[in-house]
């Protein structure tokens, strides 16, 4: 049985969900996500994922606002130091091993809030670009999230690149309320199995 957190803002500022919970990494772990009006609290910090992380020291995970040219060593990145996000300001989220070049990122985030319908985000495990079948959606529809909408974070041991393997919490949130449905899939060389908590 996994646990699942589901953190909300106040009313009025669209509630989208926040995930936390199961993590299976060090003691020291935090895995949040913060979502709605950016930037979140007085730090203007966002953790995704800290503590014990399987790659090498300098592999810092951390996002970068703004134009964001890739590392040569294809550092892992989510979110790093202040986040003063600027109105021109994107975010990526490269996973596993991504020697990433100008015309292969993964915006997670772009510009303003709220981005646009058609706008569709994934994250991808192991090496990119994985199938088309192998892809997982991080936020999907209108953000601050419509009542369809999708915000799933990514759990377990990350990256997982010689297994291929990735673990996510889905939460489906109606964008004024809490979870709906708390899903826990499990991609693992692009073929999709799911535990419903």
């Amino acid at each position: 049985m996994h646990d699942c957190i589901i953190w909300t803002l106040p009313y009025g500022y669209n509630s989208n969900t926040v995930l936390s919970g199961h993590y299976p990494m060090a003691t020291t772990a935090n895995l949040t996500v913060l979502s709605g009006h950016y930037p979140m609290a007085t730090t203007s910090k966002l953790t995704v994922l800290s503590g014990y992380y399987p790659i090498a020291t300098t592999a810092k995970l951390t996002v970068l606002s703004g134009y964001y040219p890739m590392a040569i060593t294809a550092n892992l990145t989510v979110l790093s130091g202040h986040y003063p996000m600027a109105t021109t300001a994107n975010l990526t989220v490269l996973s596993g091993h991504y020697p990433m070049a100008t015309t292969t990122k993964l915006t997670v985030l772009s510009g303003y809030y709220p981005m646009a319908t058609t706008t569709k985000l994934t994250v991808l495990s192991g090496y990119y670009p994985m199938a088309t079948t192998a892809k997982l959606t991080i936020l999907s529809g209108y953000y601050p999230m419509a009542s369809t909408a999708n915000l799933t974070v990514l759990s377990g041991h990350y990256p997982m690149a010689t297994t291929a393997k990735l673990t996510i919490i889905w939460i489906l949130a109606d964008g004024y309320h809490s979870k709906t449905d708390c899903v826990i899939w499990t991609l693992t060389d692009g073929n999709h199995s799911k535990t419903r908590i």
